[in-house]
């Protein structure tokens, strides 16, 4: 009994098995209203105003028309990521209002890539500090800003296209890419006409900020339009804040050269106007602010000249110059030989008076930069590493250098006839300024990269974006547009295309486009003169031969060369072996360039075009 007892087992529990079923994923919603987008909670997405939102009595603010693309590998950046430590970041952490993940997105965006691109060149308070003030606190403001943030990505979708295109503007995107672009373009849009009805809804606002809030609305539309390619919209950007500051008679007091502003509009404001009007005076800008140019011709204003304490001074000093000159290059670049003929006592006088003052300037500047920085070449930046100077200063000693180079030139070709090229003597003075602006770009991409040269792979260092200071790409135009000898002509186009930057309305690529479809101008007429009969002219410089048609009878393209190096015109002012380039120009025309600038309301206004005569053959078939 004891033994059976013993050999019986334990009662046995039963064993309970647990199924789980896989939790079904599903995608989270991305059109609910933007309150419940805020609010994080699932929208039942009703039309006109959800259940969610009237049932608790919020108010539900709509559904986005258009979403950005949903985040993922980000695009190579487009300027060192260092330049994002100069933010002043002395603004409220918080918004006042609710934003949705898109709106934050592109804040940051804006933050931490636009804002570092924007001030390239030198620091600004306007996008360093007020703007970004201003987007805490203003929503007019804000949604300005995020359109501003969205255009610049779809932009830079575009920019990294062309650039594994060789800097062909015109190549056609890949259908996904396209269509990722148009998302940021179509939000863009949408945010730009969320602040715009703010705006209208406040046109009778008193308060003392709406001035300064308008203004730098007005900034941020333009660099919108200018990224968008929308250039008549631009225009009447600038020229709405022109009209603003007209009626407060803002003026340039001669001493201390600061601006008598209302207290309400801060100086950085004004002179961001000053210097998009600067540039955009060669694309459709009429009504212009003249408070410098009154200050530069009818005021003694060598007196400024003299020596300089510091880079800013050296900066304020110059800023008014600038300012005057671009109005009188496009003026006299608009006009006929005829016109300049009528009004000459008066131009001579004040293209005297800016070649005195640029080249006065020059030689106090250069003297400065040598006490300083010990070069006045900015040659390599290698060796100029001393306890007064920074990486930034000494990148904006050379463009300010840059600056006046470009400008003295400007000035003395000014007045030369447009009928005749200009002499063989100034083919040396604008390959200099050539060679001088590719050691600015060179010495650029050097800190941009830590030192290290920048190489083709797609983590290297690219130039900014945008940017609302015009540099490289004036200094390239004065350099190319007029050159007496086609070699330069053709290294200077190479560095725009490379350059690939929007420095507020002067557009890089655009203007190279621009260039070289003059260059086609200028050959195509040389040809069709030799086949008229004059058979023993002279090959212009530059040119070493031509491509026949298959008929021989008519040039189809042109062999160009150009040298870097060495002590002809291709020198680049450091020596070394000279390296010899040979360009095939296809003299076809550019039709898409003509589309482009026919689409744009004013281009046959544009002072570049009539000089050029990039539209005659238009014209001609119109009468």
């Amino acid at each position: 009994m004891g033994a059976e007892s013993d050999s019986q087992a334990p009662p046995t529990q039963p064993i309970t098995l647990t199924v789980t079923r896989p939790r079904q994923l599903s995608r989270r919603s991305r059109t609910g209203c933007r309150t419940c987008r805020t609010r994080r909670i699932k929208c039942d997405e009703r039309p006109v105003a959800c259940a969610n939102c009237t049932q608790t009595g919020r108010k539900c603010d709509g559904y986005d028309v258009h979403r950005i693309p949903r985040g993922g590998r980000q695009e190579p950046v487009a300027v060192a990521t260092q330049l994002a430590s100069s933010i002043d970041t002395a603004h409220p952490a918080k918004l006042q209002w609710p934003v949705t993940s898109d709106e934050g997105r592109c804040l940051s965006f804006f933050q931490h890539r636009s804002v570092p691109q924007l001030v390239t060149y030198c620091d600004s308070a306007l996008w360093q500090r007020l703007v970004l003030q201003l987007c805490y606190l203003d929503r007019a403001v804000f949604h300005a800003v995020v359109a501003l943030a969205a255009v610049n990505q779809a932009h830079e979708i575009t920019q990294q296209a062309m650039r594994t295109r060789g800097g062909v503007r015109h190549a056609l995107l890949p259908k996904k890419k396209q269509q990722r672009r148009n998302k940021w373009y179509l939000f863009a849009l949408e945010q730009s006409g969320r602040s715009f009805a703010i705006l209208n809804k406040r046109c009778m606002s008193q308060d003392p900020m709406f001035p300064t809030i308008i203004l730098v609305c007005c900034i941020l539309f333009t660099m919108c339009e200018i990224l968008h390619r929308n250039v008549d919209n631009a225009i009447s950007h600038v020229q709405s804040g022109i009209r603003i500051l007209k009626g407060m008679q803002v003026q340039r007091q001669p001493s201390g050269l600061g601006l008598t502003c209302p207290s309400m509009i801060e100086e950085c404001v004004v002179e961001t106007f000053l210097g998009l009007q600067g540039s955009s005076v060669f694309y459709g800008t009429r009504d212009t602010l003249h408070i410098d140019m009154k200050l530069v011709f009818e005021q003694p204003y060598g007196k400024n000249l003299d020596s300089f304490t510091s880079l800013k001074h050296a900066r304020t000093v110059l800023r008014p110059l600038l300012h005057t000159l671009f109005p009188f290059i496009a003026q006299c670049m608009g006009a006929s030989d005829a016109q300049i003929q009528a009004t000459y006592a008066t131009l001579q006088r004040q293209q005297g008076l800016l070649l005195s003052y640029f080249t006065r300037f020059l030689h106090s500047f250069e003297t400065f930069c040598m006490e300083t920085y010990g070069t006045s070449t900015f040659t390599s930046i290698t060796p100029i590493t001393t306890p007064k100077s920074q990486p930034k200063d000494l990148r904006l000693a050379e463009i300010t250098r840059l600056s006046a180079l470009y400008s003295i030139h400007a000035s003395k070709i000014a007045l030369f006839p447009k009928t005749h090229p200009l002499p063989p003597s100034l083919a040396h003075d604008c390959s200099a300024l050539i060679a001088a602006a590719e050691n600015t770009i060179h010495n650029f991409m050097l800190a941009a990269g830590d030192g290290e040269p920048s190489s083709s792979n797609s983590s290297s260092p690219s130039p900014p974006t945008l940017t609302t200071s015009h540099q490289i790409v004036p200094a390239l135009y004065i350099a190319i547009v007029r050159c007496p000898h086609y070699g330069p002509r053709c290294r200077g186009i190479r560095a725009l295309r490379a350059w690939a930057s929007e420095e507020d309305f002067m557009s890089a690529s655009l203007n190279a486009d621009i260039l070289e479809e003059a260059m086609k101008v200028e050959l195509r007429a040389w040809v069709a003169l030799r086949g008229a009969g004059g058979r023993e002219m002279a090959v212009p410089p530059g040119v070493v031969g031509f491509e026949m048609d298959h008929n021989g009878r008519d040039a189809v393209a042109a062999r160009l060369v150009y040298t870097v190096g060495g002590g002809d015109l291709g020198t680049d002012g450091v020596g070394g072996e000279v390296e010899e380039h040979c360009v095939l120009l296809d003299l076809g025309r550019n039709e898409a360039l003509v589309d482009e600038l026919l689409a744009v309301g004013n281009a046959r206004s544009w002072p570049c075009v009539r000089a050029l005569g990039l539209l005659n053959h238009v014209e001609q078939e119109e009468e």
